[in-house]
This record gives C-alpha cells, sequence and structure tokens, in this order.
C-alpha cells in the first residue's frame, strides 16, 4: 500500500477526538455522582416505609438517620455498578493504614477546612451575604424542633464511619480518579469538585439563590482541599479521615449550641 494513500488524522481531528473523550468523561463522572444521591434515595424508600408500617411515623431524628445511612448503602451500589460496567481504567483503591506523616497531614486538614469555613464566614458577613443553610441545620434550629440535642452527637460518629467514607469513595476514589486518565490533576480536582458542590445542591436548598451559591462555594473549597490531599498522598484514607471528623466537628458544635453550654 502507498504510504501516502493510508488516512492520516490532523490536529484538529485528534482535538475533536479529545474533546469528546473529555465530554464523555465529564458526563460519566455527572452521572456517577448523581447516580450516588439517586443510589442513596433509592434506599431511603424502604427504610421510610418499614419505619412508618412499625411506627405509624417517621421522626426528623429518624429520618436524618435512614438518609444518612443510605449514603454508604448508595455509594456501595454505585461503586459496584462502576466496577461491573463502567469503569475502563484502574479499579484499585488507594488505601492504607495512614503513617505518621499522613496523619498529620489529616490534622493539618481538618485544621486548614476549620480556618477556611471561618474565613469565608467573615468575607461573606463583610459584604452582607449569607450562607444557606444546611438542610439538618436548619430542622435542628427550626422553633419547636423536637430533636434533641444528644442526637447529633450521634451524628457525629456517623459522620465518621458513614458520611466521609461514603462521599469520600465516591469522589475521590472513583471520580478523580477516573478523570486522571483524561485531564491532568489539577483539571481532574477542578471538575470533581464542582461536581461535588453541585451534588449538594438539595442539601442547600433552605434560603435564596444567592444564600444557596455562597453555601456551595464553600462546599466547592472543601472538596479542593480534600482533592489535593488525596492527589498528594494517593491515600483515600486521608480525606476520608478529614471530611468525616471536619463534619464530626460540626455535629458536636451543632450540639453545644443547642445544649445551652455556650
Amino acid at each position: 500500500m502507498n504510504p501516502e494513500s493510508t488516512p492520516q488524522v490532523t490536529d484538529k481531528e485528534d482535538t475533536a477526538i479529545d474533546s469528546r473523550s473529555q465530554l464523555r468523561a465529564i458526563l460519566t463522572c455527572i452521572g456517577i455522582g448523581v447516580g450516588a444521591l439517586l443510589g442513596a434515595g433509592v434506599w431511603m424508600a424502604p427504610g421510610y416505609i418499614l419505619l412508618y408500617l412499625i411506627q405509624g411515623e417517621v421522626t426528623s431524628q429518624a429520618g436524618i438517620l435512614i438518609e444518612t445511612i443510605s449514603l454508604l448503602f448508595g455509594a456501595a451500589s454505585i461503586y459496584y455498578i462502576y466496577l461491573k460496567w463502567g469503569n475502563k481504567y484502574d479499579d484499585s483503591i488507594e488505601i492504607e493504614i495512614p503513617n505518621r506523616k499522613t496523619v498529620a497531614i489529616v490534622i493539618g486538614g481538618i485544621i486548614s477546612l476549620i480556618l477556611m469555613g471561618f474565613a469565608i464566614e467573615q468575607v461573606t458577613q463583610l459584604f452582607g451575604i449569607t450562607s444557606s443553610d444546611h438542610g439538618i441545620y436548619k430542622l435542628a434550629t427550626a422553633e419547636g424542633s423536637e430533636i434533641p440535642p444528644a442526637f447529633f452527637l450521634l451524628m457525629a460518629g456517623l459522620s465518621i464511619v458513614v458520611v466521609g467514607p461514603a462521599e469520600e469513595l465516591i469522589y475521590r476514589g472513583v471520580i478523580q480518579k477516573y478523570l486522571y486518565n483524561i485531564f491532568t490533576r489539577k483539571r481532574a480536582i477542578a471538575i470533581t469538585s464542582v461536581i461535588f458542590s453541585l451534588v449538594h445542591i438539595p442539601a442547600y436548598l433552605t434560603g435564596e439563590v444567592g444564600s444557596v451559591i455562597v453555601a456551595l462555594v464553600s462546599v466547592l473549597f472543601l472538596s479542593v482541599v480534600l482533592g489535593g490531599i488525596y492527589s498528594y498522598t494517593e491515600n483515600l484514607a486521608a480525606p476520608v479521615l478529614i471530611h468525616g471528623f471536619y463534619n464530626a466537628i460540626l455535629f458536636v458544635l451543632l450540639y453545644i449550641e443547642l445544649a445551652g453550654l455556650i
């Protein structure tokens, strides 16, 4: 065959192929993120139905517990589906027992998130902007709320053993790692963080549009920190622990507020 007659892929066509691959990767990861959210919803339904049949009602704290535990089942379900049908790359989970260096990074990450949250709050107050409250906080502080303060100590524990592992498995262990194969690590972290923040929209639909946007920006920054630490340590345990303990601290502070200890 004449070499000159062999079809050649031009730079323009190559760019188009890359663009399509990138778009497919982003849409795939959006699907994984939304799928985890919907998966949790699917698992919530039997929990609500069973509890209603037993007790005749579903209290606010019972609903929060069902939704929290369902996060883990939803994440596990989507992860199984991803491994079975959607994964084209490395399916290993980069997780190991943290060494001293990783523990130090975890502590530093938690402190960084606390300081970042405080800084964002100060900046928003300076400009007269309010951040939308998480739905759980709204329920806890609503007038006439029957949720006992001690319940949020339980939620602190669940943040460490359920919420942190479930969300980090999906967003760092699957989505961010999947995007490494298509994008640079910085872009993978950025895209993952945008998806992470957008999926949290339902949790923060407790205020006006501007307040919701402020809350989502805070979630975005949190995700960037978690993604950066996962990229640096290549150990999923680091973001899992940071995420879990950071949320746990917020629940402990909520308990202190509701119990009138400050």
